[in-house]
């Protein structure tokens, strides 16, 4: 541009105003970029969560489904595999330490398949009574390694013979799944069902759990739910049925629409940007008007003049998404180290190039609006009356 001078001068003007807008600008699209990251995350996670695999669960309330239900649900045509979980909940070390280890029977090594378990771990899990596998974040949380021993303290009336601490051996640390990063699965602990069933009081064993069921097709996932629910709607346990998709969709919507949230902090971000650039071209045009006049007395058409402004409001505005952006992602790096132990539940927030794509697109669009007022007034003014007032 051959007047990119007269930009960098109007810019650089006054130039502790010009910095401290660069920097309420890096703010506010620090803020923008999180919560467009953050709304891509969780959409990723929703769409990383397979169709063709679902939850079977007590319709009312209930101590858990008797394991014996599998058969029923195994015969349904379109069901490829039916697995069975059940959850030992308590405490590590201290009470607020709160764990859920997820204990799993052999149809979860099909009904399951998709966990980063290789089939000597699926071997090893299955015929290790005391052996637990942590997910990675769930090893960083709760500082474990392969062979470690692992406590977890529960109430006396869980096990059979009155014991209140079970003992196991961490048999090893798997990666973990997009799907994995919301809810009670935002770090998986996984051990033998076999063992925790049979340590149990007899009055307990073989229920108290969920299946887990793979169908042969994600488009089948919703009509064999419906099976599922009318099958078992008069037996003793009424069956509840939905797609794991389905369920982290309705997880994530749950109580506060986290994705909503996102979108919404967003928008907040983007007027305080919209307001910040409006009301400094506004000023900046006020001052300037006698300097205006004159380059539109030496020549400059309104089309000139309108890209000087915008370009005075799209530098400042495009550098600051481009400096928010990489902060974003810094801070999102940040999250994702630390969401094992703090963050619990949510995922990582994934600062692409195509956050930075909307950041900058949006920064263009803000500068846009920014100067629609300002250049009314210019293409309004009296060049006559303001170059004598000079």
């Amino acid at each position: 541009m051959k007047y990119a001078h007269l930009v960098w001068a109007a810019i650089w003007r006054n130039r502790a105003e010009s910095l401290l807008t660069l920097l309420a600008l890096t703010v506010a699209f620090t803020l923008f970029g999180s919560m467009i990251a953050l709304n891509a995350a969780y959409g990723t996670v929703i769409a990383a969560v397979r169709m063709d695999r679902l939850y079977v669960v007590c319709a009312f309330q209930c101590t858990g489904l008797p394991i014996g239900d599998r058969e029923q649900i195994a015969r349904i045509s379109g069901v490829t595999a039916v697995g069975y979980m059940g959850a030992l909940t308590g405490y590590h070390q201290e009470r607020t330490a709160r764990i859920r280890a997820n204990m799993l029977d052999a149809g979860m090594r099909e009904a399951w398949s998709e966990l980063s378990l290789t089939p000597r771990d699926w071997d090893a899990l299955l015929a290790t009574p005391t052996g637990l596998f942590f997910s990675r974040k769930a090893a960083a949380r709760w500082h474990v390694a392969k062979g470690d021993p692992f406590s977890i303290v529960v109430e006396p009336t869980i096990r059979a013979d009155g014991a209140t601490t079970w003992l196991f051996t961490v048999l090893g640390v798997f990666d973990d799944a997009r799907e994995s990063q919301t809810g009670q699965m935002a770090d998986l602990v996984l051990g033998n069902y076999q063992y925790f069933n049979e340590s149990r009081p007899p009055t307990d064993q073989s229920q108290g759990g969920f299946f887990r069921v793979a169908v042969a097709h994600g488009d089948q996932a919703r009509p064999i739910c419906r099976q599922i629910e009318a099958q078992f709607a008069n037996s003793s346990t009424p069956l509840y049925c939905v797609s794991a998709r389905d369920d982290a969709a309705q997880l994530i919507s749950s109580d506060m629409n986290l994705r909503d949230m996102s979108l919404g902090v967003a928008a907040a971000g983007l007027f305080m940007i919209l307001f910040l650039c409006g009301n400094g071209i506004a000023e900046s045009v006020r001052e300037r008007l006698p300097e205006l006049g004159v380059l539109k007395t030496l020549g400059f058409d309104d089309r000139r003049i309108t890209l000087l402004i915008f370009c005075e409001a799209a530098v400042p505005a495009v550098l600051g998404a481009l400096i928010g952006t990489a902060l974003a992602w810094i801070a999102g790096t940040e999250i994702s180290k630390l969401s094992a132990e703090v963050v619990r539940g949510t995922p990582d927030p994934a600062v692409s190039l195509g956050v930075l794509g909307c950041s900058v697109l949006s920064a263009l669009a803000v500068a846009l609006v920014s100067t629609a007022v300002p250049l009314r007034r210019i293409t309004r003014m009296d060049v006559a009356g303001i170059v004598a007032a000079k």
